[in-house]
């Protein structure tokens, strides 16, 4: 599979529960949340639910995917009323808008931190790969007051290849994710990076024991320590 290849096949999976591989099948969240467009990767958060959408975020002009033919994905949250259902859906924050796609996306244990995919951008200019495609990388925002801030990149992000689809351990020192960058087993692969101090270890292979020779993606850290994610080998 080419690189571009590998870029519809990540957008396919985009649009499927993490777990199912299957172009036909729709699934509904809970009545509320979803719309004619696309509503995908749920995440609990506090009293709701965190989520990626391809509707538009009021106030800003969304930027349309050739590839998918969709809007750029932004960040949703739906907080549970006093029902038990979920509210219509709102920006999770404007500070993490931007005109390329976000998430999917992970909290730390206490809520204040969080690790999210995008598209690489420096000052909303895109910045392309040797190869003239747009990379996705992680980045991490803390909470400021009711909303967040200091998005950061992680060290390990390259501009010639994907970093996508983190998570992290409930002691918030082990952070999973999945890229297609050199010498992995397959096209994407998981690895780690561990916590020392405010930074990140560099990216260690999980090995052929948890990766295969096919796209290994979406990984999620269970609270009792298991890891599950999905691959179509």
């Amino acid at each position: 599979m080419n690189t571009k290849g590998i870029l519809k096949f990540f957008f396919l999976l985009l649009t499927i529960p993490p777990c199912v591989f299957a172009q036909d099948l729709q699934v509904e969240i809970e009545q509320g949340v979803n719309s004619s467009n696309l509503e995908f990767a749920p995440t609990f958060y506090k009293d709701g639910i965190v989520f990626l959408s391809d509707r538009e975020v009021e106030g800003t002009k969304a930027e349309k995917d050739k590839e998918i033919d969709k809007n750029t994905f932004s960040i949703f949250q739906s907080i549970r009323k006093d029902d038990g259902l979920l509210d219509e859906p709102i920006p999770f924050s404007l500070n993490l808008v931007s005109a390329v796609h976000e998430g999917p996306l992970t909290f730390n244990s206490t809520g204040d931190m969080v690790y999210f995919s995008r598209n690489n951008i420096e000052e909303g200019k895109k910045i392309p790969g040797e190869d003239g495609i747009v990379k996705m990388q992680i980045l991490s925002a803390s909470k400021s007051g009711s909303d967040w801030g200091n998005v950061k990149e992680l060290p390990f992000n390259n501009d010639n290849y994907n970093v996508i689809h983190p998570t992290i351990s409930v002691d918030n020192e082990i952070l999973i994710y999945a890229s297609d960058m050199p010498g992995g087993y397959g096209g994407y692969d998981l690895y780690q990076s561990k916590k020392v101090g405010n930074s990140w270890t560099f990216p260690q292979n999980l090995g052929p024991e948890v990766n295969s020779e096919g796209n290994d993606v979406f990984p999620f850290i269970h609270a009792d320590g298991m890891l599950y994610f999905t691959s179509d080998k």
